[in-house]
């Protein structure tokens, strides 16, 4: 299930009922703090970290989806945005191979003139310290043509924004 899925809720509630079971224990025992109520604060305090981590995952997952959709629209072809977002050593594998660095990818995408619409779906983050995720995705233009599996390398820059790094484009087998 997703995060705040109603499965989560569930472990929170079942969290919410043993504390408030042990805190009744510890009333009637007079004030003596158990080894289990110090336990379970202990597993709550962790279910507490957990659930603001889970929250904040979802909130980068949905920044860099963002913000990597934003690559696939209308702001896809505006040079000052590419060159806000795209990292200064910024590489990219395309689908059919080829080997592109951040200027070639300025210049061509600058130059579309018209732009195709990308639909993306199944996002999935992995996040690798505080500063750097990789998101993977698939993308297929709106008629179903051009199936791909993406991989993009977002980092946290000193300029205080999330910027694309590297990013890669490979062919769904069998796609045409």
């Amino acid at each position: 299930m997703a995060c705040g899925s109603s499965e989560n809720q569930f472990m929170q509630n079942v969290y919410f009922l043993l504390i408030d079971a042990l805190w009744y224990s510890y009333a009637k025992s007079g004030g003596y703090l158990s080894g289990a109520l110090k336990i379970s604060l202990s597993y709550y305090d962790k279910f507490i970290q957990l659930q603001g981590s889970i929250r904040v995952r979802k909130m980068l997952l949905e920044k860099l989806k963002a913000l990597e959709c934003s690559l696939h629209g209308v702001r896809r072809n505006d040079r000052k945005w590419l060159e806000q977002i795209l990292h200064p050593e910024f590489r990219e594998i395309t689908r059919s191979g080829v080997i592109v660095d951040r200027t070639e990818t300025i210049a061509s995408l600058a130059d579309e003139l018209s732009p195709t619409i990308i639909l993306s779906s199944d996002f999935r983050l992995l996040s690798i310290g505080e500063c750097c995720a990789i998101l993977h995705y698939k993308t297929f233009n709106s008629d179903g043509s051009r199936a791909s599996l993406r991989s993009s390398c977002w980092v946290y820059s000193d300029r205080g924004q999330w910027e694309l790094a590297f990013h890669q484009g490979t062919p769904v087998a069998g796609a045409v």
